[in-house]
């Protein structure tokens, strides 16, 4: 879980998200400014209507993207999802196939 994430991948989820070419895809496309994304992080540690993960490379471990289940409904078992990853990785299909991967596993793990 990105809440769980040591500072420096924190940030680096930052850094990610605030690229030109992630951000022009996301629901907001201003930059995010440190303090918001560590309110951002906090907020995540309570919220139970969303779980957010994020893709990491295999052998440095370190963020290259995120994978989110959002808007989770437990009584009508109903959820929407969203993903981003760096732009170097665009159109490899990796993010797609990691963010996937992570959003069966939550749906086992949350049902």
């Amino acid at each position: 879980m990105v809440a769980d994430l040591a500072y420096e991948a924190q940030m680096k989820i930052r850094d990610i998200r605030n690229k030109e070419g992630v951000r022009k895809w996301m629901y907001s496309d201003r930059v995010i400014d440190k303090d918001e994304h560590i309110r951002w992080i906090e907020r995540l540690k309570t919220d139970d209507r969303q779980k957010t993960f994020a893709i990491v490379e295999d052998i440095s471990r370190m963020p290259i993207g995120l994978a989110s289940v959002n808007n989770i409904d437990a009584t009508h078992k109903k959820a929407s999802w969203a993903f981003y990853i760096d732009e170097f990785l665009r159109g490899l299909g990796g993010g797609l196939a990691r963010s996937w991967n992570l959003i069966c596993l939550t749906t086992v793990l949350t049902i």
